[in-house]
């Protein structure tokens, strides 16, 4: 399985380690058939996505020596398929590899669950292991759920390369043989994938994937994928030629025995009627004939140090159960055994010498295991235990081949379609460097790495002197600080930002290598007094006259007394304060300049700034797009004979709501928004989440122009005015032609929705980014918008308001497209209540989950619909 660039480091000082100390690492690699994220999510009997606790490392056997294993524990966020996991449960995860006590295992393309990180997990359970479950096709069955600048989701496997996960998942079974590099990235789009999974969960059809590309560098809690393409390169398992941890056979200065390979078992269900024994016999013969290398690999049927385990069930984490009958997924990993440091080879340090080596393949039910299949899979794990790793893992600095080569190589991590017997061009180029002639004879014996510094306790920004004290005549010094820095040098100095740095001392001559580390803590270097400088920051940023500006200081230095003037004798002594963070009301609009004096034992420091008042505010009015607009709502039951104004509550600078009855319960949500650029118009729109009767005023304060909208009583509706208002003269300019959008307006007639919070749910709903928990928690919402003339979609962005409403935003957080209500109406018709307001006519999806009893309700906007929706029957 490749390992992505941004990894690589990680898993080279996992096997570092093990040198250093324990002076042996061991490492395997993967192999796997393309199988698309539709039957992923078809045959996997639990798919969760989860939040990721923490991690400890176990010992258990491993190809009949002690292995190491990491168990993670995982909070389920989401039950996606099965009812093994709910929301909430916390389960674990085994796969193979860690370090521990000075031994290290690391297998390439292990998924890394990082904690904080989130995941989608397909997962089976381990027979009698409790809470712990299994990757169902190891690297295939995780995915991160991260985000791109612009805050959209996005779903991606990280032990691929974005080309190699579309060929892993069937989206590219072929990559373009003249091309050298990938095009833009195309990532699946996180809500569509998520969706998928639902679908294909409830019974239902698998609805496509959408891909889009993301926007900047994508990131999230935990695990951080870079996102960026891999150079398609062959490389040795253990890392890039030079990094160190490198793994090879010495048949050449008698380190290494000679490699007889056996098989273990029989192998089932091939698509020839052979047992497996021919295809293990054929990887050894071949490799051992690629022209110009000294490969010495034998085939035996006893026993052997290098062995191929047939028909494996279950094997370490890697998979838990038979690969199905014309399936895709793991078909096998393998890799040298334990390895004992070894000289350098072709000047280049850090090799291990292997001694023995392990393969295991996945058993296949149903009797159509492609024999050609199996015998290239043979062929590409006894390819790991030579040392190789894949074609398109990372760069090698000695590879000549092309990436049509590359993509064709048994090496690669999905096996070609052609599935090659023999090592093609890539292979062979790889074998030839590793096992080429000019080994030579054993020569002088390695150095003993040490080293000291001084001073012992240094200081940010002091130069740290390392002086080399290395035995047995050392011939060239590589040191790595830590920090990203590094020299050649025998005594270096280097100067240190604050912090502790693991500083490595690789010391070499012709006979092999030795590393050396130590911790240099270094202390932070004492703070340098800041000037005394006044600074402020008021709020909102456009007040309206009778609101109260909030005014905060943000001054450097050390200030120990404040003096506020807000530039508004009309105030009296309001007019000042000396308080260090104090409000101030101004009356009537105007400009103010309001001055902020601090002082210190040393002098003082004076700073200013004008504050735009506007005449709108006060009287229960929302003041929008920027002040300008003053909007009141007021409301009537005839029926009760009751009437009365609505509260209003900002939201962001265009938005804001009313509540009529209990601000638990929003009512009515107004955007006022500024179009002049489509029709030289100012907007406004209405989402009403009640059926109440009501009107809305809004009113120009710079023009006087009033506009007017009522709504009766029983109608449910959300509007748009595309031409309310018309810029003031001052500010008016030209206006692009054509029209603006066409919107439609749609009312439900429905019973009032005024309602109480139901009890906290027993199993709760997590509350993201991407996700409202309304309801006492109870009820999960998200939602899925799409611009289908701009080939773009992501999942809305929520925000939570009451305990029972919240508000989702696409493209901007300034900008409301969509507010959501769930109400308990049982004393009404035993059911909960799910009220929808849109304030735009994107094409959305709204899904709502009562996870009490996992039940779902989905609600789809057509592109170009404006609605408020209502369901009196939802749950």
């Amino acid at each position: 399985m490749p390992v992505p660039a941004s990894r690589r480091a990680r898993v080279l000082s996992f096997t570092f380690l093990a040198m250093l100390i324990a002076g042996t690492a061991t490492l395997y690699g993967a192999s796997y058939l393309p199988l698309s994220d539709a039957e992923l999510a078809h045959k996997s009997p639990v798919i969760v996505r989860a939040e990721v606790l923490s991690a400890r490392v176990a010992h258990a056997p491993i190809g009949g020596a002690d292995g190491l294993f990491t168990v993670t524990s995982l909070r389920v966020l989401e039950s996606l398929k099965g009812s093994d996991l709910s929301a909430g449960d916390v389960f674990q995860v085994t796969l193979p590899g860690g370090v521990d006590a000075g031994t290290a295992l690391w297998i390439p393309g292990t998924p890394e669950l990082s904690p904080g990180g989130e995941a989608v997990l397909f997962l089976s359970r381990r027979v009698a292991a409790g809470s712990h479950y299994a990757l169902t096709e190891f690297g295939l069955s995780k995915f991160d759920l991260v985000r791109d600048r612009a805050g959209r989701a996005f779903a991606v496997r990280p032990v691929f390369s974005d080309d190699e996960d579309d060929r892993a998942s069937r989206r590219r079974i072929v990559l373009p043989a003249s091309a050298e590099s990938s095009p833009a990235r195309s990532l699946r789009d996180g809500g569509s994938f998520l969706a998928m999974v639902r679908s294909v969960a409830a019974g239902a059809a698998a609805p496509a994937v959408l891909y889009s590309s993301p926007d900047g560098e994508l990131r999230g809690s935990g695990s951080s994928p870079s996102g960026v393409s891999k150079t398609l390169l062959w490389v040795n398992i253990g890392g890039v030629e030079g990094g160190g941890s490198l793994f090879r056979w010495y048949w050449d200065t008698g380190l290494s025995p000679q490699a007889i390979v056996s098989a273990n078992g029989v192998q089932t269900g091939l698509s020839d009627g052979s047992n497996g024994a021919s295809a293990v016999q054929n990887g050894a013969t071949q490799w051992s004939a690629v022209p110009g290398s000294t490969v010495r690999y034998s085939f035996t049927s006893g026993s052997a140090p290098v062995v191929v385990n047939l028909d494996v069930t279950s094997q370490s984490g890697a998979w838990s159960d038979p690969l199905s009958c014309g399936s895709g997924g793991i078909i096998g990993y393998g890799g040298p055994g334990t390895a004992r440091s070894a000289p350098a080879y072709r000047g280049e340090s850090g090799y291990f010498a292997a001694s023995s080596g392990n393969v295991w393949m996945r058993k296949v039910t149903g009797g159509c295991y492609s024999a050609a299949t199996f015998k290239s899979a043979v062929l590409h794990e006894l390819g790991h235990t030579l040392g190789l790793g894949h074609s398109d893992d990372g760069p090698s600095q000695h590879s000549t081949t092309s990436l049509a080569d590359r993509n064709a190589a048994v090496m690669h991590s999905v096996i070609p379609s052609a599935h090659p017997s023999s090592p093609q061009a890539d292979d062979v180029q790889a074998i030839q460097y590793y096992y080429g002639s000019g080994g030579g004879a054993p020569g002088p014996s390695a150095p003993s790495a040490s080293f000291s510094f001084s001073p012992a306790a240094p200081g940010a920004g002091q130069a740290v002197v390392f002086a080399d004290a290395t035995t047995g005549s050392p011939t060239a010094w590589s040191w790595s600080f830590g920090d990203g820095s590094t020299a050649a040098a025998q005594n270096p100095s280097h100067i240190f930002a604050a912090g502790t740095f693991i500083v490595t001392l690789t010391a070499s001559n012709a006979g092999g290598a030795s590393v050396a580390s130590r911790a240099v803590t270094v202390a932070p270097a004492a703070p340098s007094p800041q000037p005394l400088r006044a600074e402020f920051a008021f709020a909102p940023a456009s007040p309206a006259a009778g609101a109260p500006v909030q005014f905060t200081e943000a001054s450097s230095g050390a200030p120990t007394s404040w003096e506020w003037s807000f530039g508004d004798p009309a105030s009296g002594n309001a007019n000042f304060a000396v308080t260090r963070n104090p409000a101030h009301t101004f009356a009537t609009a105007g400009t103010y300049t309001v001055g902020l004096t601090v002082r210190d034992a040393a002098g003082s420091n004076t700073a200013t700034a004008a504050v735009v008042v506007t005449a709108c505010g006060g009287g229960g009015a929302l003041c929008l797009n920027g002040g300008r607009f003053r909007v009141q709502a007021s409301w009537r039951v005839p029926s009760q004979g009751t009437s009365g104004a609505g509260t209003p509550v900002s939201l962001t600078g265009d938005t804001g709501y009313f509540w009529f009855f209990t601000s638990n319960n929003v009512e009515l949500i107004v955007k006022v928004v500024d179009g002049g650029a489509v029709n030289g118009k100012f907007w406004v729109f209405s989402g009403a989440l009640s059926d109440v009767e009501y009107t809305v005023q809004v009113t120009d304060t710079r023009t006087g122009a009033v506009r007017t909208y009522t709504n009766p009583q029983g109608t449910l509706a959300s509007s748009a005015d595309t031409s309310a208002f018309a810029p003031a003269a001052a500010d008016a300019g030209p206006a692009i032609s054509g029209d603006p959008a066409a919107w439609l307006p749609s009312a439900d007639r429905l019973l009032d929705a005024a309602g109480r919070s139901a009890p906290g749910a027993d199993a709760p709903c997590v509350a993201t980014a991407a996700v409202l928990c309304l309801n006492g928690g109870r009820f999960r919402v998200d939602v899925a918008w799409q611009v289908p003339s701009q080939g773009s979609s992501g999942a809305g962005s929520a925000v939570p308001l009451t305990a029972d409403t919240g508000y989702f935003w696409f493209f901007s957080a300034n900008n409301v497209e969509l507010v959501v209500k769930v109400v308990d109406g049982r004393a009404f018709n035993g059911r909960f209540w799910v009220f929808s307001g849109a304030l735009s006519d994107v094409a959305y999806t709204v899904t709502v989950t009562d996870t009490q009893t996992g039940a779902s309700r989905v609600y789809s906007n057509p592109f170009g619909r404006l609605a408020s929706t209502s369901d009196l029957s939802a749950f």
